[in-house]
């Protein structure tokens, strides 16, 4: 992750410079041994037009994924800004490209807590429990405005998340879905 652990810009050009620098040098590594070493891009998700180029670029790289926040709007180490949730109909030309592209969309647990006072590791075990849980909220919107279905190609890797809280998610979905339609 380019700047981790210390630098986090918050100027998005800086970044967005950061992420493309990364790409560059994950490429290059990664071409030692292209058949053991699978590169995961980072793309400035808070610009659309500009993730895509930045995903195209990727592709070009010969990098096999590009990596997205869990909660868009929550910047941990893992994560960058994103500034519409899942749900919004704006990703639609980054789903469209990341399908087309054959680009698999990444997201690690980000492991700091949302609560201000809890987010800087002060209470680490708080951190490790709910790290595991927070793509929850990014499946789920993603198959509540149906962007699998209109996107089969569209794969999704959760990385660290483990997948106990998996079952319960979807059985509470078909719970919601068949009692609240």
């Amino acid at each position: 992750h380019p700047g981790y652990p210390i630098l986090l810009p918050k100027n998005r050009d800086t970044r967005r410079g950061m992420m493309m620098a990364f790409n560059d040098w994950l490429a290059e590594f990664c071409a030692h041994d292209p058949a053991r070493l699978i590169g995961i891009g980072e793309i400035p998700v808070w610009d659309i037009p500009l993730a895509i180029e930045e995903a195209r670029r990727v592709k070009e790289l010969g990098l096999k994924g590009v990596l997205m926040p869990a909660i868009p709007g929550y910047v941990g180490a893992w994560s960058c800004p994103a500034d519409a949730p899942y749900t919004s109909p704006v990703y639609e030309p980054l789903w469209s490209a990341l399908e087309e592209l054959g680009l698999v969309i990444v997201v690690h647990a980000d492991a700091a807590a949302a609560t201000p006072g809890l987010e800087n590791y002060d209470e680490p075990s708080i951190n490790m429990i709910i790290n595991k849980t927070m793509a929850q909220e990014m499946i789920a919107s993603l198959i509540v405005r149906h962007v699998f279905r209109d996107h089969p190609g569209l794969k999704l890797v959760c990385v660290e998340t483990g997948v106990a809280w998996m079952a319960p998610l979807v059985s509470w979905m078909d719970v919601l879905s068949q009692e609240h339609p």
